[in-house]
């Protein structure tokens, strides 16, 4: 593995692009119902059940308070696992795997309300951000997620 590289998920969500290291996609799936939960407040959408493992959904479209939209056919969940969580955010559509040099991949403090220290690269096509699990969930909505859904296996 080439240590200047690093593999991402592109997606959009809103128009914005979205980058996710490969190494937390665990899959992405077409979507599908969205039950409400007790926690649906926040960034929280509600929960899905995948082959019997009830997983949090997350609306990047709360995180940066742009307008709530209906799930559609044509969106996507992305599946991450990591820090011993599980969770599935939703996507307009994805757009594939890059490669891209570490240089390339800059930090920004805050952007807009939910862009806080960020890692954001440039492509032709507009800014893509990164999302790593260091940076998606504030400590208060991973306590939430660990406390009610944690992913052990």
């Amino acid at each position: 593995m080439n240590k200047e590289l690093i593999t991402i998920l592109h997606i959009t969500v809103a128009e914005l692009n979205f980058s996710f290291p490969v190494d937390i996609v665990d899959r992405v799936i077409p979507a599908q119902e969205i039950s409400p939960s007790d926690t649906n407040e926040g960034i929280m959408k509600g929960l899905i059940n995948l082959h019997g493992e009830i997983i949090p959904v997350i609306s990047l479209r709360r995180r940066f308070s742009l307008p709530e939209l209906d799930i559609i056919p044509d969106n996507l969940l992305v599946i991450l696992t990591f820090k011993a969580i599980k969770i599935a955010v939703i996507a307009d559509a994805a757009l594939g795997v890059a490669e891209i040099k570490r240089e390339e991949i800059k930090r920004c403090k805050e952007i807009l309300p939910g862009m806080s220290e960020l890692e954001i690269f440039t492509r032709p096509d507009g800014i893509y951000y990164i999302y790593d699990a260091e940076s998606l969930l504030s400590q208060e909505e991973e306590e939430n997620v660990r406390n009610h859904y944690t992913y052990e296996h």
